[in-house]
């Protein structure tokens, strides 16, 4: 019972919300946002000024340069870009096809692979429920697998979660 009392806890904390209306819809024209440009070259450099401000800046881009933000991370090669370009789908949700980011969850790279999964959090797809299934338990993913299901809750995942989440 306290078993199932504390996971009816966190499942209100974690568990589905409500959506939020899209921020992104309505035209920018915030000068205080850096322009696309400067965020690439940044990531490009490493600019370590620009390393904590990805995931705010994405949760604000407009959506054409938040879509080239994702093109150009699917054509970067190096593990450590990758990471950074990764960093700016923290605050909102991948916006290209979930097929496309499956090289980069099966990365060799722990923080790539992560990040990539992260990156699918708020998605209500089969494949990325199965993926919140599989690295449910992972030492690493466990967290971000947790988001993975968000999207796709149901009352009856209340007894795998249970058995999930307790500690062996």
């Amino acid at each position: 019972a306290a078993r199932d009392s504390a996971v009816a806890v966190w499942l209100r904390k974690f568990g589905p919300r409500d959506p939020e209306p899209d921020p992104h819809e309505r035209s920018r024209n915030n000068k205080s946002q850096l322009a696309y440009s400067k965020v690439k070259a940044g990531i490009e450099t490493l600019d370590e000024r620009l390393q904590f401000q990805l995931a705010f800046w994405g949760s604000r881009a407009a959506e054409e340069d938040f879509r080239a933000l994702a093109s150009d991370l699917l054509a970067e090669a190096d593990p450590r870009k990758q990471e950074w370009y990764l960093r700016a789908f923290r605050l909102r949700p991948w916006p290209l096809g979930i097929g496309a980011l499956m090289p980069l969850v099966q990365s060799p790279d722990p923080d790539v692979a992560y990040a990539a999964l992260y990156a699918l959090r708020g998605r209500d797809a089969p494949e990325v429920r199965e993926l919140g299934l599989r690295y449910l338990k992972h030492p690493t993913f466990g967290g971000a697998a947790v988001r993975l299901l968000d999207a796709t809750m149901s009352a009856d995942d209340l007894e795998m979660l249970s058995a999930a989440l307790e500690v062996d």
